[in-house]
This record gives structure tokens, C-alpha cells and sequence, in this order.
């Protein structure tokens, strides 16, 4: 039954024209013969344009039919010659895969009969070797994951040593880089100098209100530990503040180093919180 739709299927597309532009010949007879009214109307027209018509409808369905069967040979070629080229790409890229397999198995290989050509001390010095790097990976993810937190005793000595600087430092800046972690040490820090009395990021601890660090960049990711900020090029020793602050958190127990930060002014200072 496939078959015979294919079958209808071709002859619509390709024989039925040329059937129908055939049976336009007999047209004029027939209406001339069964159709006085057609007739009357087929006079007005001359026979030559009308015999001019059917011709240019015949040669139309003849050329139709041709590009009918045409289109089907091409789209079956089209469809053989992709079907061959995406066979030809699969065993290329295939064969490219191999090789790299190979490449993979000759390294190992070679890496292999590097080892066994040594002897027993050098292989436990390379098994030493490996394992010490391996431990000192999992050590340094361990720092890493590890957050830091101030101890209790910690925030009491912030609060004893900065208690009676309130007055002095009317409003301490604090910023903390991008990662989470030094920003919620920098919140603990915000919590310790509210505990002392202190005014941090235009918060007074009266308010009631949350502090919480400003957003800062540290020249480099090694720069770790806390950071006083001043205006670049400025003379540290003239900043009696910035000087004052860094002796504080010294007595309260902490190490902090000065560097350039833009947007201070040369008696303007901030605590940046970087990397552990």
C-alpha cells in the first residue's frame, strides 16, 4: 500500500500536469460542441491566440515535469552524498581520538620505564617526594577552608585598649576584600570596636544599627593579615591617627602593616581586612 501512495505521490507531482495540459487541446472542441454559451464566448477570442494559450501550457507542464523529476533524483543524490560525508567525518574523528589515546598510553609508558629503570632509593625518594607535595596540598586546603574568628579574650583586649580612644578615633573606617570569609572577620572586629564605644562606618553602636565592612582591594592576593590604609606617598609620620591606631591594635595583640590606599586623605586612615 506504501508503494502505490509513493506511486500517486510521483504521478501528481510529475505526469498530472502533462495529462492535463494534453486534454487542454480537446477543451475547444468540447465546449464548442456542449456549451452554446462558452462558445459565443470562445468566438470573441481568435483561434490563434487561444491555439497560442494551450501551447504555452503544454510547454510549461513539460518543463514542470522536468523539474519535478529533476528535484527528486537531487534530493535523493544530496541525501546519499551527506549520508557519505558525515560516515567519512565519524571515522575521522574517531581516528584522531585513537591517536590521542595512544599519545596518552605512550606518556604513561615512558613514565613507567622512567621509574623502573631507577633504583630502589631514588624510587623512594620520588614516592617521598609525591607524598610530601600531596600533604602539603591537603594542609594548605585545610588553611584555606579553616575561617579565622577573634577568641573571646581577643575582643575583651580590643575593647580594654580602644575604650579610651573613642574620642580620638570619632569614626573608625573598616573594609574587608571580596571573600566572605575576611568580611565576617570584619564584622567581628566592627562588633569589638561597638563593644569599645567606637563609631564605625558613620555607625554609632547607640544607633542600633548594623556595620558592616566597605568593599576593598588589596594590590595583591599574597597580601595577607590586616592593612592600614593611607594616602599614597603621604609621610606616615605625620599621620598621628593612622600611627596611634596601628601602636592600639599592636597592644590589643594584632599585626597590621601600612600601604597606599586610594581615597584617603593625609590625616584619613582605614582597617582593611585581607587575606588569611
Amino acid at each position: 500500500m506504501d508503494e502505490f501512495y509513493t506511486y500517486l505521490s510521483a504521478f501528481w507531482a510529475t505526469w498530472f500536469p502533462l495529462v492535463v495540459s494534453g486534454a487542454m487541446m480537446g477543451v475547444d472542441g468540447i465546449v464548442t460542441r456542449l456549451w452554446p454559451a462558452g462558445k459565443a464566448w470562445l468566438d470573441k477570442v481568435p483561434e490563434a491566440r487561444r491555439r497560442a494559450v494551450e501551447l504555452s501550457f503544454i510547454a510549461f507542464s513539460v518543463f514542470y515535469a522536468g523539474f519535478v523529476a529533476w528535484q527528486g533524483e537531487y534530493s535523493s543524490w544530496l541525501t546519499e552524498h551527506d549520508a557519505k560525508i558525515a560516515a567519512q567525518t565519524t571515522v575521522g574523528t574517531d581516528a584522531i581520538t585513537m591517536q590521542q589515546m595512544q599519545a596518552k598510553l605512550d606518556a604513561a609508558q615512558y613514565a613507567i620505564n622512567q621509574y623502573n629503570n631507577t633504583d630502589v632509593g631514588k624510587q623512594q625518594k620520588i614516592i617521598n617526594a609525591l607524598n610530601s607535595e600531596v600533604s602539603s596540598f591537603e594542609q594548605d586546603r585545610i588553611e584555606e577552608a579553616r575561617e579565622r574568628h577573634l577568641s573571646k579574650e581577643q575582643i575583651n583586649q580590643i575593647v580594654k585598649v580602644f575604650s579610651p580612644l573613642v574620642k580620638t578615633f570619632p569614626d573608625v573606617e573598616v573594609g574587608a576584600i571580596d571573600p566572605s570569609e575576611a568580611t565576617g572577620y570584619g564584622n567581628e572586629f566592627i562588633y569589638a570596636f561597638h563593644l569599645a564605644g567606637l563609631t564605625v562606618n558613620g555607625i554609632s553602636p547607640q544607633s542600633g544599627n548594623s556595620s558592616f565592612p566597605q568593599e576593598s582591594r588589596l594590590g595583591s592576593p599574597e597580601m595577607k593579615g590586616l592593612f592600614i590604609g593611607v594616602a599614597p606617598g603621604s609621610d606616615i609620620s605625620m599621620n598621628k591617627k593612622a600611627l596611634l591606631f596601628y601602636t592600639s591594635l599592636a597592644e590589643a595583640g594584632f599585626k597590621s602593616a601600612f600601604m597606599g590606599y586610594n581615597g584617603m586623605q593625609k590625616d584619613e586612615f582605614i582597617l582593611v581586612i585581607g587575606n588569611k
